[in-house]
């Protein structure tokens, strides 16, 4: 099977769209309860808008954020 998607375990590239799942954005609310309160992180969920990936910054463990 030939694919253009990145591998699972592939390091994903700065600025690279990546679409949570349903599962997916409920186990990142399960990790950071802030982020499961913060209305407008839930909406853009809610809509299946994608993640981009970015640079982690000192101190922080997440490389993905909302545009």
């Amino acid at each position: 099977m030939n694919s253009l998607a990145p591998r699972s375990d592939a390091p994903l590239r700065r600025h690279t769209l990546v679409t949570l799942t349903a599962a997916g954005w409920a186990a990142l609310f399960a990790r950071d309860a802030a982020l499961a309160a913060d209305a407008p992180v839930c909406r853009w969920a809610e809509r299946g808008w994608p993640l981009v990936v970015r640079r982690t910054l000192p101190g922080e463990s997440g490389d993905s954020g909302v545009p």
